[in-house]
């Protein structure tokens, strides 16, 4: 067999496995949350007040009260996911089993303005992280436990 005969076989019997399988790819996209504005100068450590985030931020994604002091989160979260199956039918009109094979992939990424403030409402401590593969809580809760 020369060389463009074994080319031909190779295109045809994948030709063959694509039209009597079934491929599909899925890309799957979601968000949850506003975007996260970046609080550059305008929020002072020691100045700013309740009040004035949030009337810059609005409504806060969740308040949690910790050691006397309340934090106030911004939350965004993007996800994405990627899948390719590969079915073939073997003997699926009679009721046998049919080969399928699949490949997944996720990425999930948190932006976060988390607020620290005062029991008299002024702001104390700040941290803005954007694409952090896990959320901050998780992330601030696993550094007390080491």
């Amino acid at each position: 067999m020369d060389f463009r005969f074994k080319i031909i076989i190779l295109l045809g019997g994948i030709s063959i496995f694509l039209f009597v399988g079934c491929v599909s790819y899925q890309m799957v996209k979601s968000v949850e949350g506003s975007p996260v504005i970046s609080p550059g100068t305008t929020l002072v450590i020691g100045k700013t007040t309740l009040y004035d985030v949030l009337f810059r931020f609005g409504a806060p994604n969740q308040v949690i009260e910790m050691e006397g002091r309340n934090l106030i989160l911004y939350e965004r979260i993007l996800y994405r996911q990627n899948a390719l199956t590969i079915g073939i039918p073997v003997m699926g009109e009679i009721g046998g089993p049919n080969f399928d094979f699949s490949a997944r992939g996720g990425l999930t990424r948190y932006d976060t303005l988390a607020l620290f403030f005062t029991p008299d409402h002024i702001l104390c401590d700040m941290v803005c992280e954007r694409g952090s593969h896990r959320p901050y809580l998780k992330s601030l809760f696993s550094d007390k436990e080491k």
